[in-house]
């Protein structure tokens, strides 16, 4: 297993510039020269970590962790929120392999084989299947979705105390589920 820890910067200029990678591998760290520049991608947790354990972050807090702060970034790792997500299941036809059977060791062993033979098979695809469904669609009956939106206000409410930034967003989320836009359009 291996991981990225933390970018080292030569600060000896006027500006910060990444000059190296600390790499875990197997629990052994790595120093990775940048020849050209450093690329951080890390799912949705690891960025703002490594940002912060590097040095990019809130001065205050990173100076409280014993971190030294390369560039001051308030903003860095400070808006790790929850996404709206609601799961539907759903049947299936006959004879269409989902999760469910895997948990069968003989399927599992079976679909495991057919991996590593040729690369094929139910675990050489992506696991998750997903849509995008306006509030209407969740809840086609109006009653049913004016309870849903009043219990969304009630929970979020729009009175604080929030950052203005993330009283604009939730503004934006509650007008496009009462107006019936899709929430996750950029």
């Amino acid at each position: 297993m291996r991981w990225s820890k933390k970018i080292n910067f030569d600060t000896s200029g006027a500006t910060p510039s990444a000059c190296s990678v600390i790499v875990s591998v197997n629990g052994t760290d790595y120093v990775v020269a940048a020849n050209h520049e450093v690329l951080l991608t890390a799912r949705s947790f690891g960025p703002p970590q490594i940002l912060e354990l590097s040095g990019i972050g809130n001065e205050t807090i990173l100076e409280s962790a014993g971190v030294d702060t390369v560039p001051n970034n308030p903003n860095a790792g400070e808006n790790l929120q929850d996404h709206v997500y609601m799961p539907l299941g759903y049947q299936v036809a006959d004879g269409t392999l989902t999760l469910d059977e895997l948990a069968n060791t003989t399927i599992f062993d079976a679909a495991y084989d057919q991996y590593l033979s040729n690369g094929t098979g139910p675990l050489s695809t992506v696991a998750v299947d997903g849509a995008l469904l306006s509030l209407e669609q969740i809840l086609p009956d109006d009653k049913d979705r004016y309870t849903f939106l009043a219990g969304v206000l009630k929970s979020v409410g729009l009175n604080g105390p929030y950052s203005v930034e993330k009283l604009q967003q939730y503004t934006l989320i509650v007008r496009d589920l009462i107006t019936g836009q899709e929430v996750s359009q950029g």
